[in-house]
């Protein structure tokens, strides 16, 4: 660790600071955070301020894909530390940081890099920085520094945080020891869950798992409780308590973070005129030797888009393959890739078909079964019970709507369906099925085949998910952020929550009444669904979705809003929803037109800024408060620095949340971009 020793000041150099000071307080408005009574200062020589804000440089370009790259934050707790500017190998990653603040999220690649901490305005190439420190990243994983002092030197501390996934209805948790002194401390969730004893400042706990639930954090010296406070934690986050401030008026900060999502695929060979097959996901044999009518174990993936190649058995990974191509995996699906065939001029060629398998839960007392055909005779299969049709024809290689059964045992019939021919029944089965579970039934070519029936207790899954209640309630809303004209639905369950939605807009936010719900973005009037996802209730949050990209290449993002406005405050963020467009950095320098009241005082304009570093396409800010005001926005380049957009002259009101979109121009050029701003009221 690299220590910043302090020395009393000379005398003279006192005077000077007075002087200093007054002649600023001349010339600028003061600061938006209050400046603290006592400042650490690492040397008695002055350094002139800047004349203006210093640009962000650029940093190295990361990967697109957040598990092939690392996340870097700072949080200042150092109580008597005035706001200072971070910088990451010669690059600004954060200006004015108050004791109390998190930096934004930086995303970095594989490698060591020089951490430096510069008092606020310093000049970065003539300014001996407050801390020095070397900072080791490897890929994945998600690191907390953290600024304090330990005696009379500054230090930061490095605290990996475990971003491991997570069982549905589980979260994780770890507290931070970050007051002043050895304060000796024990944590608990409630009464009498412990989560462990950090014995001095700067030490941590294990990080544990708990239920997903609402607590009451307490943290105890000596059985005295020093501080409690509610915590509200949602199904598969990974928190970070960190206390910090002194033992006389301690302060608490959390971190919480989404854990990365998996999804659980099944692969089902369902030709007999394929023979066996070695399927490969990214390079690695994931199935070996799957045979006509197997269904093979589910197989748990991280959400990422996989290279898939299915080999002839045994085959090695450099021949040819039967079938190459992509495998998407969203968050929280349970997937169903079928491996078939079909005649093309060229002979029978391999292909695959990928089916989310339903998940919403059935009524008590029923269970809900779909049908896939792949009986290959059929131009349809239509499903009976047992004489009543229950299904409508089902097309080859397509997956019927979902069923709703009384749960018992069924006997149930299969009419094929040929082009003119009268329909005849190709198969029977009996079936028992389940209370609260989701069924599929496979129709296979070959009657020969035993009876392919799966299911998926899903009651049982989302048990341990909280439900909504008047006191504990989920609001969503949806942004249209396309890159090209669209309109479009968002629907919930069964249900159009909204509908009409057009690019460049969004909805005002609306209760959720389900804990579990499957998500469907689909284009108004046409009803071509463009987006699937599952949505997760999260007690007292909000959720937004986001719809970006083009025709072809449509992403739904998903993002929880924990930060809500104030009467005297509004929230911000800012979405990089420009298609091939270059990371971004936006500023938002205050306007000096207008004063903002509080109370009886007028208090003059800051003329600070406040910055989004390094946002990628795709990527979401974190959210910021900002004063009722007039702002202008600026969107540069995170490679140069170059103005890319701007936004002149918005009015910002307190009680509102905003997004910032960057979004293509008319004239589609690569740097043709516009900055769009969206009320959600």
């Amino acid at each position: 660790m690299t220590e910043m020793l302090l020395r009393p000041l000379p005398a003279f150099v006192h005077i000077a600071l007075l002087l200093l000071f007054a002649l600023s307080a001349c010339a600028a408005p003061p600061e938006p955070t209050a400046t603290p009574t006592a400042t650490l200062t690492p040397t008695a020589t002055l350094t002139p301020l800047p004349s203006a804000t210093p640009t962000p440089a650029p940093l190295p370009t990361v990967a697109r894909d957040a598990a092939e790259r690392a996340v870097f934050r700072l949080f200042h707790a150092a109580p008597e530390l005035p706001p200072v500017d971070i910088y990451m190998e010669g690059s600004a990653i954060a200006f004015g940081l108050s004791y109390g603040e998190f930096s934004s999220p930086l995303p970095l690649g594989e490698g060591e890099y020089t951490l430096r901490i510069l008092p606020r305005r310093a000049n970065p190439s003539q300014t001996e920085p407050l801390v020095r420190e070397s900072v080791r990243v490897r890929i994945g994983e998600t690191l907390l520094y953290i600024l304090r002092p330990e005696g009379t030197a500054l230090r930061v501390l490095r605290y990996p945080q475990d971003m491991r996934t997570m069982a549905l209805g589980t979260a994780r948790v770890a507290a931070i020891n970050a007051l002043l002194g050895n304060v000796a401390l024990s944590v608990f969730l409630d009464e009498e869950i412990a989560i462990g004893a950090a014995q001095s400042g700067g030490q941590s706990t294990a990080a544990r798992e708990v239920i997903a639930r609402r607590y009451t954090a307490r943290f105890l010296r000596d059985d005295r409780v020093l501080l409690a406070a509610p915590l509200t934690l949602n199904s598969r986050d990974s928190a970070f308590l960190i206390l910090y401030g002194t033992s006389e008026a301690p302060r608490l900060a959390t971190l919480i973070l989404p854990t990365p999502r998996e999804s659980k695929l099944r692969v089902l060979h369902a030709d007999a005129n394929v023979a066996r097959v070695d399927l490969y996901l990214d390079e690695r044999l994931v199935l070996e030797g799957l045979s006509f009518g197997t269904l093979a174990e589910p197989l748990n993936l991280a959400v990422r888009t996989y290279r898939m190649r299915i080999m002839p058995y045994g085959a090695a990974l450099d021949s040819r393959p039967l079938f190459e191509g992509t495998l998407p995996v969203g968050e929280d699906r349970q997937l169903l890739l079928a491996i078939y065939s079909q005649r093309t001029q060229f002979g029978r060629q391999v292909r695959t078909a990928l089916f989310n398998e339903p998940l919403d839960p059935p009524p008590p007392g029923s269970a809900r079964l779909s049908i896939l055909n792949f009986a290959r005779q059929a131009t349809a299969v239509q499903a009976l019970n047992p004489s009543v049709p229950i299904s409508e024809p089902v097309p080859y290689a397509a997956l019927s709507a979902p069923i709703t059964l009384s749960a018992g045992r069924h006997q149930l019939a299969f009419n094929t369906v040929e082009r003119d021919q009268p329909p005849r029944t190709a198969e029977t089965a009996e079936v028992n099925l389940e209370a609260g579970w989701n069924y599929i039934y496979v129709v296979l070519s070959s009657l020969n085949t035993p009876t392919l029936l799966f299911g998926t207790d899903v009651q049982t899954l989302f048990a341990a998910l909280p439900t909504p209640t008047l006191s504990n309630p989920l609001s969503v809303r949806l942004v249209n952020a396309a890159a090209e004209p669209i309109s479009v639905d968002l629907i919930v369950g069964e249900t159009p929550l909204f509908t009409a939605v057009k690019e460049n807009s969004g909805t005002a936010p609306r209760l959720i009444d389900s804990a579990m719900r499957p998500v469907r973005l689909v284009r108004s009037q046409s009803g071509e669904v463009l987006a699937e996802q599952t949505l997760f209730y999260a007690p007292n949050s909000s959720l937004v979705f986001v719809l970006i990209g083009r025709q072809g290449a449509w992403q739904l993002l998903q993002s929880q809003e924990r930060t809500r406005p104030s009467r005297n405050s509004a929230v911000l963020r800012v979405i990089h929803a420009a298609p091939d467009a270059e990371p971004i950095s936006v500023e938002s320098p205050l306007s000096a037109s207008r004063s903002t009241f509080f109370g009886n005082r007028p208090t003059a304009t800051p003329r600070s800024a406040q910055y989004f570093v390094r946002l990628e396409y795709g990527q979401i800010s974190s959210l910021i408060t900002l004063r009722g005001n007039t702002y202008t926005f600026i969107a540069r380049s995170a490679i140069d620095g170059t103005p890319l957009a701007e936004l002149r002259d918005v009015e910002i009101a307190t009680g509102l949340r905003y997004d910032l979109l960057l979004v293509r121009g008319d004239s589609g050029a690569p740097r043709d971009l516009r900055l769009v701003l969206i009320k959600a009221e």
